[in-house]
């Protein structure tokens, strides 16, 4: 998208609950990788969304838990300012704001986290792992606390 300075990637799409749909992705817009969101009302044609959703993390993925959007992104490298190496979730209420981020787990060479809702109290992290001399795919389960 323009103003992402060449940098949209990992994109995760999401279905408000008034039909529209929002893709959030990494962009680098202010100089720092970050995630951005696109919304549109028919699926094919996307309008950037002024501002970043979420400052210091990457590949975002999204799922609806009632009324409320969690988010599932990645800390990937130190430059990445305050929050250590891991996957990390944050909550909102309408899908642009969100709460300051909450561990999920700490750990080096992971990326592009990916979320299932396996029921209203549990859902499933599968996550990228970097363990070399090769790559992999781990998940993670967890409880929703209310």
């Amino acid at each position: 998208t323009n103003g992402d300075n060449g940098w949209a990637s990992v994109p995760d799409a999401i279905v408000l609950q008034d039909g529209r749909i929002r893709i959030y992705y990494v962009t680098a817009a202010e100089m720092e990788h970050s995630i951005g969101s696109a919304i549109s009302s028919d699926g094919l044609n996307f309008v950037k969304e002024p501002g970043i959703r979420v400052r210091n993390l990457v590949d975002p993925a999204l799922v609806r838990i009632d009324d409320r959007y969690l988010l599932f992104a990645a800390s990937i490298n130190d430059g990445f300012k305050s929050l250590p190496r891991g996957v990390y979730y944050l909550e909102s209420s309408d899908g642009l704001n969100f709460d300051e981020p909450v561990e999920v787990f700490k750990g080096d060479n992971v990326y592009d986290p990916s979320v299932l809702k396996i029921d209203d109290k549990t859902i499933r992290v599968f996550y990228g792992k970097i363990n070399p001399p090769q790559m992999g795919i781990e998940s993670y389960t967890g409880k929703i606390v209310e």
